[in-house]
C-alpha cells in the first residue's frame, strides 16, 4: 500500500508461520524438549504416540515456545509427539532409548 506522503508500508501476517516442531536430544531416556517457535499462542495440548497409534500421553500446553516432556515412564521405542491448539498441528519423532 502507498501512504500518503508517498512512501510504501507492506503488512505482514505475523500468525503465519511455518508448523516446525524441533525435538531434542534425540534419542532421549529420560526428557524430551520440544520446541515449537511461536505456532501455537494458546492452550494446547501434547500427545504422545506408541508404534502402535495409540495415545500413551496427553499433557497441556500453555501458550510457550518451548515444553518439556517427561519420557521416563514411556517404553523403550519410536514415538510420535503430536501438538495441537485446535488450528495448528505440529507433528514430530522422537526415540526413548534404553538407559
Amino acid at each position: 500500500a502507498t501512504d500518503v506522503d508517498g512512501t510504501i508500508s507492506v503488512a505482514v501476517n505475523e500468525t503465519s508461520v511455518p508448523g516446525t516442531l524441533y525435538a531434542w536430544p534425540n534419542p532421549t531416556t529420560d526428557v524430551l524438549y520440544l520446541s515449537i517457535g511461536n505456532a501455537i499462542r494458546s492452550t494446547a495440548r501434547v500427545e504422545v504416540i506408541d508404534a502402535l497409534g495409540q495415545p500413551v500421553s496427553v499433557l497441556p500446553a500453555f501458550g510457550t515456545d518451548f515444553i518439556r516432556l517427561d519420557a521416563t515412564g514411556l517404553s523403550t521405542g519410536a514415538y510420535t509427539v503430536r501438538v495441537t491448539d485446535g488450528t495448528v498441528l505440529l507433528v514430530g519423532r522422537f526415540v526413548r532409548a534404553a538407559n
